[in-house]
């Protein structure tokens, strides 16, 4: 039983990350109609945040330490750490991005769609919820929360690849949940590897920032044609995320640096 109270915790977080926004939303519909408006809009841009506050407010209140919970220790990982893994997460993005746009157009329609949804009229809104509170949110949620509590009781290979399914499947869209998979096993190394979620948190923040950098580049007919050209700007800046992504990891992250790595 003790075994499994560690996986139950990690599965609960989950579905608090799932089901809350839901059940605050039905709330507000049922006793204050007139703001259900207002609360979509306030949910649909807030809710992992406020998943997050009241999560960790409950491990708060249990008597667990917020940071140690988490797995907080920036010192950890240091100044040229922090900016390698950010480094790592723009080139992983621009791999991701050729990769997507070197596929069939009737593959990534829909993609293209859910993608767009993500982005609002506002870009300082956009730049609040994309680049700052999802990655904070996300990896408190996924790297913090829920692998760590399976890291508990399961070796690196389960813990990392049953948190990785879960940060994928919240993704929805198959492409999306294809990639987020990939990208929330290589944060779960990171953590494990550096012993904190400051790691994968610079990394997720630099991928997700170069999305939104990605947003402003139609904008220019010079960016567009340096980056999206043709085939072959694809193909260059697909090859310059991938080895800038591995030559960064074999650099920064490849070994374990915390002393506290477990089988």
């Amino acid at each position: 039983m003790k075994k499994a109270l560690p996986i139950l915790r990690g599965l609960g977080v989950y579905l608090v990350f799932l089901l809350l926004p839901y059940g605050l939303l039905l709330t507000v519909q049922i006793f204050w109609p007139q703001a259900a408006e207002a609360a979509l809009w306030f949910l649909g841009n807030f809710s992992s945040l406020v998943t997050v506050l009241l999560l960790l407010a409950l491990y708060k209140l249990s008597g667990r330490s917020v940071r140690e919970s988490v797995g907080w220790k920036p010192g950890q990982v240091g100044k040229g750490g922090h900016i390698a893994a950010f480094a790592l997460g723009i080139c992983g993005n621009l791999a991701v991005s050729a990769v997507l746009n070197l596929l069939p157009a009737s593959w990534v329609e829909s993609y293209g769609e859910q993608s767009a949804q993500v982005f609002g009229s506002s870009m300082l809104m956009n730049f609040l919820t994309v680049a700052v509170l999802a990655p904070v949110c996300e990896e408190i949620l996924f790297r913090g929360l829920i692998f760590r509590s399976f890291r508990e009781v399961m070796p690196f290979g389960w813990a990392g690849v049953l948190s990785a399914l879960l940060f994928g499947a919240a993704h929805v869209h198959p492409l999306w949940v294809c990639y987020a998979f990939g990208m929330g096993f290589c944060f779960s190394l990171m953590t494990e590897r550096k012993g904190s979620l400051s790691a994968p948190l610079a990394a997720h923040a630099g991928f997700n920032l170069w999305s939104f950098a990605v947003v402003l580049v139609p904008y220019s007919r010079i960016l567009t044609w340096v980056f999206y050209g043709g085939v072959l700007q694809l193909a260059f800046w697909g090859i310059v995320g991938l080895v800038g992504a591995l030559f960064l990891w074999s650099c920064y992250f490849s070994k374990c640096s915390c002393g506290d790595c477990r089988p």
